[in-house]
C-alpha cells in the first residue's frame, strides 16, 4: 500500500528512492518520514486520505509489533493507547482521532533511542496532537513521578509548537476517552 502511495505522488526516479527507504526502514519515524515526503499537499483532504491509508497499514510494519513496554516509562498507558488505536483503525480507518491516538502513543515511547525523532513526528500531526499532550500536562503530578518526567517534559516542549486545537476536536477526544474508559460525560 505504501508503495502505491509513493507511485501516485512522486516522480518515477524519486519513487524508487522512497520505496527503498520504506522497505529498509528500521524504525517507525524513518517510515513516517519516507511516506511524509511522498504525500502531496494539494489539498487537506488528499493529505488526510494518504495519512489515513498510512495509518491503516501501520500494523503491517514490524515495529508496530515491537515489545512496547520496554520502550516506555508508562507501559500501561502506552498499551492502552495502542489498543485504542488498533480498535479505531480496524473499525473506522478514516476516523480523524487516529492521528490523536498516534500522538498519545509516540509521546510515551520515552525510552526509545528514537524518542527525539518521534517527538518531531508529533509536531507534524499538528492540532491532532494537542489533546493528549494537554492531558499529560494536566496530570503533572502523575507524570512527574516514577520516571515519567521525560514524557511530561516532551509534552510541555511540544505544546507551544503546535497550532491551537479546535474546541470540536478537544470535545470529540474527551467524549471518546470517556466512552472507552467507561466514564459518563456529557458532550460539550
Amino acid at each position: 500500500m505504501l508503495s502505491l502511495i509513493v507511485d501516485e505522488t512522486v516522480s518515477l526516479d524519486r519513487s524508487q528512492e522512497l520505496k527503498a527507504q520504506i522497505i529498509t526502514s528500521q524504525d517507525l519515524t524513518g517510515l513516517l518520514d519516507s511516506v511524509g515526503m511522498a504525500i502531496k499537499t494539494e489539498s487537506e483532504e488528499v493529505e488526510r486520505q494518504h495519512l489515513a491509508d498510512l495509518l491503516y497499514k501501520l500494523d503491517e510494519h514490524p515495529l508496530y509489533h515491537e515489545r512496547y513496554f520496554e520502550l516506555s516509562s508508562d507501559p500501561a498507558d502506552l498499551g492502552w493507547f495502542l489498543a485504542q488505536f488498533g480498535d479505531t483503525d480496524q473499525n473506522d480507518a478514516y476516523n480523524r482521532l487516529l492521528f490523536t491516538w498516534v500522538a498519545a502513543i509516540l509521546v510515551r515511547y520515552d525510552k526509545s533511542e528514537e524518542y527525539g525523532n518521534m517527538c518531531s513526528q508529533i509536531v507534524i500531526l499538528g492540532e491532532y496532537a494537542v489533546p493528549p499532550l494537554q492531558d499529560i500536562v494536566g496530570s503533572e503530578t502523575y507524570y512527574a513521578s516514577q520516571g515519567r518526567g521525560r514524557i511530561l517534559n516532551a509534552a510541555k516542549v511540544l505544546l507551544p509548537r503546535l497550532p491551537p486545537c479546535p474546541q470540536a476536536l478537544r470535545s470529540e477526544w474527551d467524549v471518546e476517552l470517556a466512552r472507552r474508559r467507561g466514564l459518563e460525560q456529557e458532550p460539550a
